[in-house]
């Protein structure tokens, strides 16, 4: 169970990697395991808002065997519990790169990619792969790595962080609730058309507030996206996204009218359990939340 529970979670975060690198900037983050810090010899970077480092280094630190095969194109994470010590992993069937665990191949919607010659992968999610608790530190921009087991009440791990794809535990108007298009077309916002989001139908009286509510147990270190009002709403009229941490108001969006860029935010929800997406429509119509996603 722990083995396959490893292969989906760096299934998932091997999905969640960007592609290009003009996104990829080295940053300055202390990581520390089991009370000792330890460092990389190719720094950590902000990719997509997510703190990125080699899979090498993680696995090493934890005890776990790393191997690059060249002939299959492929990188191979053996635990010490594994009984295929003696792995060798197939040729590949195109040019991706090919990532197997305990000789399982694990592999998300984007494939792996190298950033000067290293795998790079989500600090926090190969961690928790390797059933280790994972905290944040933002005042001193510290991840703390402990092996003590992660508590079995943490939620399940939702795709690639995508809330798109996650259940909420529970959610007013539900029956104007659109996900990633509306019923007759796509999200529309300042005419460029988006295929991901959330949105609310919130004409005829269905107003003047929406919202979602997820249980996310204090498992992601940040939630990020962008909001707008989307096209359809010709009226000129306005929304506006509140975002709530355990009952506190972590961040609250512009005034967004039609026709407006949608408004970028990441927001800290560190040790949050509970996460609360308000959608204030009490003058609008038609708002959407772009892309979001908890890392």
């Amino acid at each position: 169970m722990k083995k396959f529970k490893l292969a989906l979670v760096l299934g998932i975060l091997l999905g969640t990697l960007v592609l290009s690198a003009q996104l990829a900037v080295a940053d300055e983050f202390t990581i520390i395991v089991n009370g000792k810090e330890v460092k990389s010899d190719v720094p950590a970077q902000t990719i997509n808002n997510r703190t990125m480092v080699p899979i090498s280094f993680i696995a090493n630190a934890l005890d776990m065997q790393v191997k690059w095969v060249q002939s299959a194109q492929a990188v191979v994470v053996t635990s010490k519990a594994s009984t295929e010590a003696e792995f060798t992993p197939p040729a590949p069937t195109g040019s991706e790169i090919q990532v197997f665990v305990d000789a399982k191949k694990v592999q998300g919607d984007v494939p792996a990619q190298l950033v000067n010659n290293r795998t790079m992968v989500p600090v926090a999610f190969v961690a928790d792969a390797l059933g280790m608790k994972v905290q944040w530190d933002a005042g001193t921009k510290t991840v703390l790595i402990d092996n003590k087991p992660v508590p079995e009440t943490n939620p399940e791990i939702i795709p690639n962080g995508d809330l798109t794809s996650a259940n909420p535990v529970e959610c007013k108007n539900t029956e104007w609730l659109r996900i990633n298009k509306w019923i007759n077309g796509s999200f529309q916002i300042n005419k460029k058309t988006y295929d991901k989001g959330i949105g609310f139908v919130m004409d005829d009286g269905h107003g003047p507030l929406a919202y979602l509510v997820y249980n996310i147990n204090g498992y992601y270190f940040s939630f990020t996206g962008s909001f707008g009002t989307d096209d359809m709403d010709s009226d000129g009229n306005n929304n506006r996204l509140i975002i709530y941490g355990d009952g506190k108001e972590l961040y609250k969006s512009p005034i967004m009218k039609e026709g407006a860029t949608p408004v970028n935010f990441n927001v800290n929800v560190y040790g949050v359990k509970q996460l609360k997406i308000i959608f204030d429509t009490t003058y609008g119509k038609y708002p959407v939340l772009l892309n979001p996603i908890l890392n």
